[in-house]
């Protein structure tokens, strides 16, 4: 028998066929994801959003300068549109929120209300049951203080918060307010409310004047910050003998280069002086050979009378030799003589030469120590520089901030003056009018949601369902499971009996 095969290739019969065998099942998915979005939309309600805006116009308060140009002379150059943002914090305030509160709960409780339909009815009580639930589920986190119990105001507060939203209109100076709530006519009342509560609360901001005060103590204090950072510097450059700091460095740099100039020449006559000093300790001591004269520091010792008795001893011991032998007292005599003149000069030659040493040892000793002062100075120098450097950075930037200052306060004074010519105003371009028709929720969006996905779960139950059926529904399935020709086929039972009972067999 042929092995059976594992892959099918799925054809538009196999799916119409998977779609008709379970086509109540899917129906029923379709039409219950329909029901559940229907009961949605109606637990969520209708939700209207009243919607007003308002221009603000800087003037005082945000009027950063008056600047003279040969095009635009005497123009005002308005603070940056996202400035206006600050605004938005004050129409946002939670104190506003309580501001406005009372007016809302007021309107609430006294307006009249229509008779609520039945829908509306069944959506409270389904609302108000499932806050209950929510309350009682919530009593043990109560209890252990893992949960605060809010009260009806502070529930309020809150949902009128969440209902509040205000958002500067882009390239703009207007700011768009909006109020979402359940009622038309409450969530235009309240979004009036805010607008003229946000009114009110920037007059009662920015009607004081201390801010201006505020500005010319600060100019005042850095004045006298000014003055003392000054006159500190003075002091300091007075104290430490600052004229010119790079001018000062670089003598200072100069003064070290040449000192080290003259420790390395000294140290170079120095070894020199080495050198010849051996060299004539050498020579006395490995032959018997007059010491000749060398050139010390440059000069040449006056040795002549030394040298001509020597020369003159010498040459009287070499007649002497002509007559005598070398073991002659007399010729014993001069050899003394020659010997006794040739260790004075050697004596003479080391004096000399160690007085130029001595001379010039103490020499370095003293550009050395020289040297160390003048780099001592060096770095005094540097560190003078620093901390001049951080006082002159000090002094900039209270320079800074002093004209920061200065220039917010004429800010305060050109904006005084456009106020007086009603150059700066808050407006409610119009008032919220209550909507004609909800904002929220997207019913038509809601319910193709849950079409589609009603008919994704029923198709996706049915495919599931078959996927798992192992029984043959006709002769292409047994071909295809067993992979043999299927050599016959028995009739259903009931279309038996329904052909014998037909016509043709009476």
């Amino acid at each position: 028998m042929a092995a059976a095969h594992d892959i099918s290739t799925v054809t538009v019969r196999d799916i119409l066929y998977v779609a008709f065998k379970y086509k109540i099942q899917i129906v029923a998915t379709f039409f219950a994801a329909l029901l559940g979005a229907l009961g949605y939309l109606l637990y969520v309600g209708p939700t209207y959003e009243a919607k007003t805006n308002i221009l603000v116009q800087l003037g005082r308060e945000k009027t950063e300068a008056v600047e003279m140009s040969a095009t635009k002379p005497n123009a005002v150059f308005g603070a940056r549109s996202e400035d206006i943002r600050d605004e938005i914090e004050i129409l946002k305030d939670k104190n506003a929120v309580n501001a406005v509160m009372p007016r809302l709960q007021d309107w609430i409780d006294n307006a009249p209300h229509p008779p609520m339909s039945l829908v509306r009815r069944i959506r409270t009580w389904v609302k108000d049951g499932v806050r209950w639930l929510k309350e009682l589920a919530y009593q043990p986190l109560y209890a252990l203080e893992l949960a605060a119990r809010l009260t009806p105001s502070q529930r309020f507060a809150l949902s009128l918060v969440d209902a509040l939203d205000a958002q500067l209109i882009e390239e703009t100076d207007v700011i768009g307010l909006k109020f979402s709530w359940s009622d038309p006519e409450f969530a235009a009342y309240a979004a009036n409310a805010f607008a003229e509560e946000y009114v009110r609360r920037r007059t009662d901001v920015y009607a004081t004047d201390d801010a201006q005060r505020f500005y010319s103590d600060q100019i005042k204090l850095y004045q006298g910050k000014l003055a003392g950072i000054e006159h500190e510097i003075e002091r300091y450059r007075e104290t430490k003998s600052i004229s010119n700091l790079d001018v000062q460095r670089e003598l200072v740099l100069k003064d070290i280069s040449q000192l080290e100039r003259e420790f390395n020449d000294v140290g170079g006559a120095l070894k020199d002086l080495q050198v010849k000093l051996d060299a004539v300790y050498s020579r006395y001591v490995k032959s018997d050979a007059w010491l000749e004269t060398p050139i010390i520091a440059g000069i040449v010792p006056d040795m002549t009378a030394l040298d001509k008795r020597y020369f003159d001893t010498l040459a009287d011991h070499n007649r002497l030799l002509d007559t005598n032998t070398p073991q002659s007292r007399s010729v014993q005599a001069l050899n003394t003589q020659l010997a006794k003149l040739r260790d004075q000069k050697f004596r003479v030659l080391d004096g000399f030469i160690q007085s130029h040493k001595s001379g010039l040892t103490k020499r370095q000793e003293f550009i050395a120590a020289t040297l160390v002062e003048t780099r001592k100075s060096l770095a005094a120098l540097d560190q003078s520089a620093r901390t001049l450097r951080d006082m002159e950075r000090q002094r900039d930037l209270i320079e800074h901030d002093y004209k920061e200052y200065s220039n917010k306060a004429e800010d305060f004074r050109i904006s005084a003056a456009l106020n007086k010519q009603r150059l700066s105003s808050v407006k409610i371009l119009g008032p919220a009018l209550p909507p004609e028709k909800p904002d929220k929720p997207w019913v038509s969006v809601v319910m193709g949601l849950a079409a589609l996905v009603g008919l994704f779960l029923g198709f996706a139950y049915a495919t599931i369902s078959e996927y798992f059926d192992h029984g043959l529904r006709d002769k292409e399935d047994v071909e295809s499971a067993l992979g043999v020709p299927l050599l016959a086929v028995v009739p259903d039972a009931k279309y038996g009996k329904r052909a014998v009972g037909g016509p043709a067999g009476v």
